[in-house]
């Protein structure tokens, strides 16, 4: 009981905390301001119709990596070198945090 009630006083604590998850699972999952996140792995990039970068997700999902100065500053996306430089980093999967139904 003493651990979870500690566990409980860390996530009230850590603004961003990692909560345990199964350990199975492909993903982390991230406890942000009593949110859960799910972070997925960049397996790769395209443009869509409009030009703009979009991140391949490893869950199947894909985000746009938008660079658009000065609201957003992602320059790395703008060059091949940076793009391949960021495979494997992880993102926030907006569609995998939306519950099931």
């Amino acid at each position: 009981m003493e651990t979870f009630r500690g566990f409980l006083r860390s996530i009230a604590t850590e603004p961003f905390t990692k909560i345990p998850c199964f350990s199975d699972l492909p993903f982390s999952c991230v406890l942000s301001q009593g949110v859960r996140t799910v972070k997925r792995a960049i397996v790769g990039f395209h443009l869509d119709e409009e030009n703009d970068w979009v991140a391949d997700l490893d869950c199947g999902h894909r985000q746009h990596v938008r660079h658009n100065p000065p609201w957003t500053l992602r320059p790395w996306v703008i060059t091949e070198a940076g793009r391949a430089e960021r495979l494997g980093e992880t993102l926030e999967c907006k569609k995998c945090d939306e519950p099931s139904v």
